[in-house]
């Protein structure tokens, strides 16, 4: 299959222009692709940073509090000791609604306890013999603790937050509050109005999540591909597979509390932006590919192949012989244009040169038909000359010499008479013959 010159250009120029966009678009495609995934991952990182620390800040809200009402604790009057009680229990009730949480209590040195639901003493519990950890750890010197989740006793999933109460720089007893998981989920989805979230203690044991299923239950558990980012640390970057799907992630540690932030996406989801910007580009080197073929071959076609069909049909015509066809003269003066007014000049000067060989044929062939002319009637002369030397010959023994002498000058003066007389080179052969014969003749004896 025969490719013409217009398609190879136009293809050529069509491959040029292709790879330089796909060049660009490989370009465009991973610097965009960089960036947004940069920028998605800041995303991840600005979520975590911020739920972690409102968490932070809403835990230590709760410990302000506590703290403001344990220094409230030995305020009451000693004398009498249920208007002592009422007003721990009327702290209690503050505290509750300060803190927006049902449950509040505390523990004495001999494991008695009082809550604001039993309003006094908590009856057939206490906190020493049953080993609660709020009440070992805070008579064990810490100040600030909070528990790992467990059910209360009105059915919910809850972290025990807890302060020491001090009298006299002694520690008499515990100021607690019973933190819903469900509390912390809220903290964590509202922050930045962001769902795909962890928090996990250090051992991997899910206090929030967006299913609320998997509250309580170990992370590693849930996820065993995290189960290798255990250690990682605030910044950290993460990618895993759950449920089928991929996903990367980044992680925050709140320092205070031990606790893990993870916030996480799809990994088709951060992608998606670079694919759409991808497929536009695809879509756009397309139309502009087609757009510059079109244009080229359209360039081509007029300003370099519709004169070369000019100057191809010239050269036709020339081919067949016709040298009066003239090629249409170029009003630009670039190399196509130069080369139709050489054309236009070949032809003319062809022309000229054909006609003046066609000139000099037809005088040529005129002298060749007057020589030609000229050789029979010295053909003709000869002949006679001929004849008449054998005539004499025949009869000369017959014939006097007085008699035969006349005939035969008058032959040979007839002869030069009967060729043509406008070429010089046809009357020396005639002088020839007759003086040298008449000469002989006029001598003889």
């Amino acid at each position: 299959m025969t490719i013409s010159a217009k398609n190879k250009i136009v293809l050529s120029v069509f491959l040029f222009f292709a790879i330089i966009v796909l060049v660009m678009t490989v370009f465009s495609y991973r610097s965009f692709s960089s960036s947004s995934y940069n920028s998605h991952m800041k995303e991840l990182d600005t979520v975590s940073q911020a739920v972690g620390k409102a968490v932070k800040e809403k835990t230590n809200t709760y410990f302000s509090e506590l703290e403001l009402i344990s220094k409230l604790y030995d305020g009451g009057s000693a004398s009498d000791e249920q208007e002592q009680l009422a007003y721990r229990v009327n702290l209690l009730g503050q505290l509750s609604k300060q803190a927006g949480v049902k449950d509040t209590y505390y523990g004495l040195q001999d494991g008695s306890t009082y809550s604001i639901g039993a309003k006094g003493r908590v009856k057939n519990f206490n906190a020493k013999a049953a080993g609660r950890e709020w009440f070992k750890r805070i008579f064990g010197g810490e100040k600030r603790i909070v528990t790992t989740p467990y059910v209360s006793s009105i059915g919910q999933t809850v972290m025990a937050v807890a302060v020491p109460i001090s009298v006299a720089g002694q520690t008499e007893g515990v100021l607690c509050l019973n933190l819903p998981l469900t509390t912390i989920t809220e903290i964590t989805q509202t922050t930045l109005n962001f769902k795909n979230i962890f928090l996990s203690r250090p051992d991997g044991y899910i206090m929030a999540s967006v299913d609320r299923e998997q509250i309580g239950k170990s992370l590693w558990e849930v996820v065993p591909s995290l189960a290798q980012f255990k250690d990682s640390g605030s910044g950290d970057r993460v990618r895993f597979e759950m449920n089928g799907e991929e996903y990367e992630g980044s992680v925050y540690v709140i320092d205070s509390l031990g606790w893990k932030v993870w916030t996480y996406q799809k990994i088709e989801i951060i992608r998606a932006d670079s694919t759409e910007n991808l497929f536009f580009n695809i879509i756009t080197a397309i139309v502009a590919l087609l757009l510059s073929a079109l244009m080229v071959a359209f360039m081509v076609k007029a300003v370099i192949f519709k004169p070369l069909v000019k100057v191809d049909t010239g050269l036709s015509w020339i081919e067949q012989g016709n040298l009066t066809h003239i090629v249409e003269e170029r009003k630009q003066d670039d190399e196509i244009g130069k080369l139709m007014q050489s054309l236009r000049n070949m032809g003319q000067q062809l022309l000229a040169v054909v006609s003046e060989v066609r000139s000099t044929v037809a005088s040529v062939s005129g002298g060749a038909q007057e020589l030609s002319s000229t050789a029979q009637v010295l053909a003709q002369g000869a002949t006679e000359q001929a004849a008449s030397i054998e005539e004499v010959s025949a009869h000369g023994t017959d014939v006097p010499i007085s008699v035969r002498m006349p005939r035969m000058r008058e032959k040979l003066n007839a002869y030069p008479a009967s060729l043509p007389k406008k070429r010089k080179r046809a009357e020396r052969p005639s002088a020839r013959l007759s003086r040298p014969c008449g000469k002989s003749l006029t001598k003889s004896p």
